[in-house]
């Protein structure tokens, strides 16, 4: 498994690039993942794509592009219908996320998408993983681990900062790469986290989509 080349290769920055500076464009905001830092295991670091990352930005600084680096999530994981933590996450967890689509735990584009039948699985519809088991599940463990299991223990490090520690650790290898960047503005701390089951109706019934 390889994030290189993504948002597009190296050798396609410069037609990109100019194409947005004649759209009158001056920042970016340039997307990365953990599971794309991280992807192999636990601090095996995928020193390719930090090769890439450090490269694609010297590129985009050299066009005068202010970036703002987003650390980016959507229900978790690509393994729970979305994109950003690594599998071996799950694995850590005691959690088996090859089963999640079929015991509903997540609804996974992987499993459901049909191009023959789109409306098995219509745009946006991976939203709906935001009340499923596996997002619920994760971000309860990432944001409440040690008040909702204080028992629960990877390595002997309580649940809650095992994941920060590594989703952290994972995000300061692109810093360390960009720090001369002079065009770096900043970065966010994590796209859209949400509170797992913390303070929630595990039925969904706490949740208002109406508007």
């Amino acid at each position: 498994m390889s994030f290189v080349g993504r948002p597009f290769p190296i050798n396609e920055a410069a037609e990109h690039y100019k194409r947005l500076k004649y759209w009158g464009f001056n920042c970016l905001r340039f997307i990365i993942t953990w599971e794309a830092i991280e992807h192999e295991g636990p601090k095996q670091y995928d020193n390719g794509y930090l090769d890439y990352i450090e490269e694609i930005l010297k590129i985009a600084e050299s066009y005068g592009f202010f970036v703002f680096i987003d650390p980016h999530q959507d229900v978790w994981s690509r393994m729970s219908g979305g994109d950003g933590a690594p599998g071996w996450i799950f694995e850590k967890v005691g959690l088996d996320f090859t089963k999640f689509d079929a015991a509903e735990a997540a609804f996974v584009m992987q499993y459901r998408y049909d191009p023959k039948d789109p409306k098995k699985y219509p745009s946006m519809y991976w939203v709906n993983n935001a009340l499923r088991f596996a997002n619920g599940h994760m971000w309860t463990l990432f944001f409440g681990g040690r008040d909702f299991m204080p028992s629960f223990k990877i390595d002997g490090i309580n649940v809650q900062d095992y994941l920060q520690n590594h989703y952290f650790e994972a995000i300061k290898q692109i810093a360390l790469r960009v720090k001369d960047n002079q065009k770096i503005i900043g970065f966010d701390t994590l796209n859209e986290p949400e509170q797992g089951w913390i303070e929630k109706s595990v039925d969904g019934s706490s949740e208002d989509y109406s508007q």
